[in-house]
This record gives C-alpha cells, sequence and structure tokens, in this order.
C-alpha cells in the first residue's frame, strides 16, 4: 500500500510509527542534508523532545546515513533538544553535502519505506516487504561508503559547549 500524509500532524503520524516499533528493532534512514534545519524548524521542540525520549526508552536503534550539514545544524540545536537526544541508540554514517543534497528524509522500518519531506510537510509510507528490503539494500550500500562517526559523542561534546558558554 501507499499513503500520504500532510500538514504537520501527518509528519508526526509518520515519526510516531516508527514509535510502534518494537524494543532494540532498527530503523535505516537517509537524512536529506537541506531537510535537518527544516525539520528542527517544522517539528515542535516539545514534539521532537518526547520523540526523542520515547525512542530511548524504547531502545529503538537508529542507523542513519547523514550529509555533513547534520553536524552543522547540531550545533545550532537547543541544549533541551540535544539533551533529549544524547545518549539514543544510534549507528550514524556522513557522507559529503553534494551526495546528500536533497530535501527530504528516507526511513525504513519493518515493512515500511517513508519518505519525509518536512519543507512540504508531505510524507509518503509505502508498505510492502520487497520495496523495504530494496531500500535496506540501498542504505547498506550507501553506509559502506560514508564515514562512521560517533554522533552521541558529538552530541555531548556540543552540549557542554553550550553549557559552557552559558555558564
Amino acid at each position: 500500500t501507499v499513503a500520504q500524509y500532510k500538514g504537520l500532524r501527518g509528519l508526526q503520524r509518520v515519526y510516531d510509527m516508527v514509535l510502534e516499533l518494537g524494543k532494540g528493532e532498527r530503523v535505516l534512514g537517509f537524512e536529506g542534508g537541506r531537510s535537518s534545519e527544516k525539520k528542527m524548524a517544522v517539528l515542535p521542540q516539545g514534539y521532537s523532545r518526547e520523540w526523542q525520549d520515547a525512542a530511548k526508552r524504547k531502545g529503538i536503534i537508529l542507523e542513519v546515513i547523514v550529509s555533513e550539514t547534520l553536524l552543522d545544524v547540531i550545533g545550532k540545536a537547543s541544549a533541551e533538544l540535544l539533551r533529549a537526544a544524547n545518549g539514543r541508540a544510534s549507528i550514524t554514517y556522513v557522507l559529503p553535502d553534494e551526495a546528500m543534497d536533497f530535501h527530504s528524509d528516507i526511513l525504513v522500518f519493518g515493512r515500511h519505506v517513508a519518505i519525509i519531506t518536512p519543507s512540504l510537510l508531505t510524507a509518503v509510507v509505502i508498505t510492502d516487504s520487497s520495496t523495504s528490503a530494496a531500500f535496506r539494500q540501498l542504505m547498506n550500500v550507501a553506509c559502506m561508503m560514508g564515514k562512521k562517526v560517533d554522533l552521541n559523542a558529538f552530541i555531548a561534546q556540543t552540549l557542554r559547549g553550550l553549557e559552557n558558554k552559558s555558564a
């Protein structure tokens, strides 16, 4: 099946689908370089914080391929949001900005493939095992090309820098 979700509530519904996964399940994702900042602007900070907390509690593992731009976006995030994201079970690979120069996030979880475009407040969810398997394989190839980074260490370092500035 293919379903389209629109508006802020539609985006939140798609992100909430991820939270329906069981403990320790994995979400694979591409985070487009142009979606990171827009996502932070569009999604309410309270929602993002609660989502991060729920993902941590459930032990959902996020294995994502991101652009170098995400590291700059993290530097602009609030201390509150950084605290919520810190310690989340994650595996992160960084690719050059030019390889990730698109406006969408692609998440693969369970039998679902979600293509989320925050700038358009639109998401499309495909529920099909074959499509999900194809995207998983594509993401595995991208992981091999990326540089693995410890995103939690980067978030913790950024958070320490923010706290030192405010002290």
